[in-house]
């Protein structure tokens, strides 16, 4: 007899799960296999950080609440993780991410594919997220084939789907249950697999056009952010696009020259984490990212992040060192895919 959607599921994937919670460094002695890192100083910082993964057969769920932080996966991370795609989206708080010179800012209602057979650095606030680890093949992906990232922008259709099925297995998961109906990573993947390839169908194609042209002026601008001359004007003159239709395509940033400020801010954030406590350093940032004193940039770090670029971090942005033997870092490099192994890719 052929099965049918009312066919009982007599197959079900198994839960494994695992949990922390404690100190930011704790945390981050778990996600060393991921990423560097290092927490900002803040007037509201909470160095407590937690993280619960769940394995369901060649997946890895997680739902992570962290400190604000800098971030950077850098090429030796690539062998232990580059196998997957991390899809994830902000429950609350964001980040500023820069993968293939390419930059984008995440927040609540979007989704982003990420792919960690690529480097990538970001700013992040205080945060909590959901996400999970796909392996590229279960996507129909070669690694490093996304190009770095695909971003499904909020309120999409596409965004919608998504959303329903990860809340549709995040329930299933914190329900405490020891397996997980089939159907629901069936579903799951088949809507992941739908917007990997998606042609983005409900968009018109002058809609299209201009959410391409947006993402080549953004490249553009992240390519030329150091150049005192980028400005509107600039921008005008490179593509071709009128004023109004500049202004339509960057109102959401709140105009060119708000997003030119805001990545120039972010990335001066970046320079300061790799050394924040060497001398001449924030004048350094202020100088390299076209700041007209110290003082305006003092005030900008101070409005976005909510204290001084001197106090901005704590220690610089280096490797964490494990703390055990050779034979202890081997063994625990090989459980890497075992289910406790399971929250060193949740991030």
């Amino acid at each position: 007899m052929d099965a049918s959607p009312a066919t009982p599921d007599l197959d079900p994937f198994e839960i494994s799960s695992a949990q922390m919670s404690g100190s930011f460094d704790a945390w981050r002695s778990r996600v060393t296999f991921n990423f560097d890192c290092t927490p900002l100083v803040t007037q509201t910082s909470d160095e407590r950080s937690s993280t619960t993964a769940w394995r369901v057969n060649t997946w890895v769920f997680s739902e992570a609440e962290y400190s604000a932080m800098a971030s950077a996966r850098k090429k030796r991370h690539l062998n232990d993780t580059g196998h997957f795609v991390f899809v994830y989206r902000f429950l609350e708080g964001s980040n500023w991410l820069q993968v293939n010179g390419t930059a984008l800012r995440q927040s609540p209602g979007s989704l982003l594919f990420l792919d960690y057979a690529h480097q990538f650095s970001a700013v992040h606030t205080r945060a909590r997220t959901q996400g999970v680890f796909v392996p590229h093949e279960t996507l129909g992906l070669r690694p490093g084939e996304l190009n770095g990232f695909k971003s499904i922008r909020a309120g999409s259709v596409l965004a919608g789907l998504l959303n329903q099925e990860l809340d549709s297995v995040f329930a299933t998961l914190k329900a405490g249950l020891s397996t997980l109906p089939r159907r629901q990573i069936d579903r799951l993947a088949g809507c992941l697999q739908f917007a990997v390839g998606s042609t983005h169908t409900e968009l018109s194609q002058r809609a299209y056009h201009r959410e391409a042209l947006l993402d080549l002026i953004r490249e553009f601008i992240e390519a030329n952010l150091e150049a005192p001359e980028l400005n509107t004007t600039l921008i005008l003159k490179n593509f071709g696009v009128s004023r109004a239709g500049l202004f339509r395509m960057f109102e959401k940033y709140g105009g060119v020259r708000s997003y030119i400020n805001e990545r120039r801010l972010v990335r001066a954030a970046l320079d300061l984490a790799q050394a924040p406590n060497q001398r001449g350093r924030v004048t350094e940032a202020a100088d390299r990212w076209g700041f007209s004193s110290d003082a305006n940039f003092v005030r900008a770090i101070k409005t976005r992040f909510g204290t001084t670029p001197g106090a901005l971090f704590q220690s610089p942005m280096i490797p964490t060192a494990y703390g055990g033997t050779e034979s202890e870092l081997l063994r625990a490099k090989a459980r890497l895919r075992t289910d406790q192994e399971a929250l060193q890719l949740a991030s």
